[in-house]
């Protein structure tokens, strides 16, 4: 980066512009533009500069929204000085896992499923899970310790489920078996995924198919499918591992298209529970098969 700016053409003196020379506010707008790594350099540079990195609110808050890898979801609700306080707060409360306030939301009932996103925390009342209760946790802002609940019921036995709240959408896994034949017990099975709102427990408007079916059948009781959401994109994985073969497998959807995007080649790996990096990490294979698999 440069210290300096050219003087304008018509200007008849040859001498630079010192970038130092420029009104601090122009300066802030300008170190606002830059990365993590650029702001802690540049700050280092001179007096100037780290005292203006120091003094700034606006800088300070930015940086600690990078460092704490968050956004800043209203920037018109508080001063900066009032953000970064708040954000610096909750952060080193993160590092020392000390509260601010302790409430007890959690049902009585003991059930094995749960999820918490998006300050909504969803628990499966039994096992196996018929039925599933959310709940709108307190903020340390409101002054209501209210806990607004709501339960759904969706009619089948829910093997898994994952939501995604800035969406307003609620996925359940149902685990389907082939037709019985006679005199013979059902040793495979396979897998629906329901997409509904949040809100309203409905068929969700935005999802062009509201059941998708997911493309294998395994024959170990014992695996469990993993879910995760990407922005239009669903994943489930479930494999069985024998001793022979690997059962199962990847399939990525685009859940408001209805379309599958993407069949990764199975893993051999009796571990189903890959992280949501790992799942989506086949992504950009799902980009080149995208046409031929729709």
């Amino acid at each position: 980066m440069t210290s300096t700016l050219s003087r304008s053409s018509s200007h008849s003196s040859n001498m630079p512009l010192l970038l130092t020379s420029l009104p601090s506010e122009l300066l802030t707008k300008i170190l606002l533009l830059l990365p993590l790594k650029s702001l802690l350099s540049i700050s280092s540079t001179c007096t100037l500069f780290r005292s203006l990195f120091l003094d700034s609110a606006v800088l300070q808050y930015s940086f600690l929204l990078q460092f704490t890898h968050m956004k800043d979801a209203d920037p018109t609700a508080m001063s900066a000085l009032e953000r970064y306080n708040e954000l610096k707060e909750r952060d080193q409360r993160w590092r020392s896992m000390t509260w601010k306030k302790r409430q007890a939301v959690v049902s009585s009932d003991q059930g094995t499923l749960y999820d918490l996103l998006g300050g909504v925390l969803a628990l499966g009342l039994q096992a196996p899970c018929t039925t599933l209760e959310f709940s709108r946790l307190p903020t340390t802002r409101g002054t209501s310790t209210d806990v607004p609940t709501a339960q759904f019921t969706p009619g089948f036995t829910i093997k898994d489920f994952t939501m995604d709240p800035s969406q307003d959408l609620l996925v359940l896994i149902e685990t389907i078996s082939p037709p019985r034949v006679a005199g013979r017990p059902v040793r495979r099975h396979s897998y629906k995924i329901h997409l509904y709102t949040l809100s309203t427990f409905q068929p969700h408007p935005l999802a062009k198919e509201q059941i998708l079916t997911w493309p294998y059948w395994v024959s170990n009781q014992r695996s469990s499918p993993f879910i995760s959401i990407q922005d239009d994109m669903v994943a489930l994985h479930a494999n069985a591992a024998e001793e022979t073969k690997t059962e199962g497998g990847v399939a990525i959807w685009d859940w408001k298209r209805g379309v599958l995007v993407a069949l990764p080649p199975p893993q051999r790996s009796s571990n189903p529970s890959l992280s949501s990096h790992q799942l989506f990490s086949w992504l950009p294979f799902s980009t080149s098969t995208r046409k031929r698999l729709s």
